[in-house]
């Protein structure tokens, strides 16, 4: 039997001062292959502009693919649908970064992984016996 590889569920959050402070956007992850195939289009709306924000439609709709929910309204209330047509409702530098927010915290590698359990064999070894060598 082959092992089971379960899609993430991601939750993005934002911090404090941020425009999406206090928002909830829950999203799948997306594959390497994926994001390979976006990765230009997140590098042009990360760094070119408004220029070529007609290029990042195809990461648009890679993100509203893969989101599950969010709590996103407009000043009226009415509830901004999780869809391109959605993000094109918000501010261009709102919507680009709550995209940008996906990819990055996708493409993040974690550093604290579990690597395995610690070493409890006693104290950590003294620096000063450590061999230098002397100019």
């Amino acid at each position: 039997m082959a092992f089971i590889v379960k899609r993430k569920i991601l939750t993005l959050q934002f911090e404090e001062g941020h425009d999406l402070f206090g928002a909830t956007v829950r999203c799948r992850s997306a594959s390497l292959g994926t994001l390979m195939e976006v990765g230009e289009e997140a590098e042009l709306a990360r760094t070119g502009g408004g220029a070529v924000l007609s290029r990042v439609r195809d990461l648009l709709t890679v993100f509203t693919d893969r989101i599950e929910s969010w709590d996103l309204a407009d000043e009226d209330g009415t509830e901004i649908p999780p869809t391109v047509d959605g993000l094109l409702m918000l501010d261009a530098d709102v919507a680009l970064d709550l995209v940008l927010t996906w990819v990055d915290v996708i493409m993040s590698v974690k550093g604290d992984r579990d690597l395995g359990k610690d070493s409890t064999s006693g104290e950590p070894f003294p620096e000063a016996l450590l061999p230098m060598a002397v100019a």
